[in-house]
């Protein structure tokens, strides 16, 4: 049964990725973009949702994806999804961003190992330059506030 506290989830082992030809869909949909400018930061997590009924909620943990304008800490977009589907979707949902902006950021920040393997593709096929960075401050606040919330909803009143 449901017990009230906090347990991080257990880190997966990373799994390869599903094949993804950026270049290919960026030509089948008929993008063009910009030369690169700007930085963006990137970021996954296990995203804290509370699923079910009113008083019968359960903790449910779907992969998230968030980007953000580095000097600004603007946030440009997310993608939330089940674990199975998010390898495949989280690289496009970033790349619709890219669109709707007109071009891609000269580099994107990461994390985490997992997340540069992730967008190798979309950068290859964009000209970003990855790079790991130790902290990404605004997408972590977004991270422990949502954190937060669940702790917050979930304490008996």
């Amino acid at each position: 049964g449901w017990q009230n506290e906090w347990h991080r989830p257990r880190k997966p082992r990373p799994e390869p990725f599903p094949s993804l030809d950026i270049a290919e869909v960026l030509r089948a949909t008929g993008v063009t973009l910009a030369r690169p400018e700007g930085a963006w930061d990137a970021d996954l997590f296990w995203a804290p949702m509370l699923v079910g009924r009113r008083g019968r909620e359960r903790a449910y943990f779907p992969r998230m994806a968030l980007w953000a304008d580095g000097p600004s800490g603007a946030l440009l977009g997310l993608h939330v999804a089940d674990p199975a589907k998010f390898a495949l979707e989280a690289p496009l949902r970033l790349l619709e961003s890219i669109a709707r902006h007109g071009r891609p950021p000269a580099t994107l920040r990461v994390r985490s190992d997992e997340a540069r393997r992730l967008f190798e593709p979309l950068a290859a096929a964009t000209g970003m330059r990855i790079v790991r960075a130790r902290r990404l401050p605004a997408l972590q606040a977004i991270e422990a506030e949502m954190a937060e919330r669940l702790l917050v909803s979930t304490s008996p009143e």
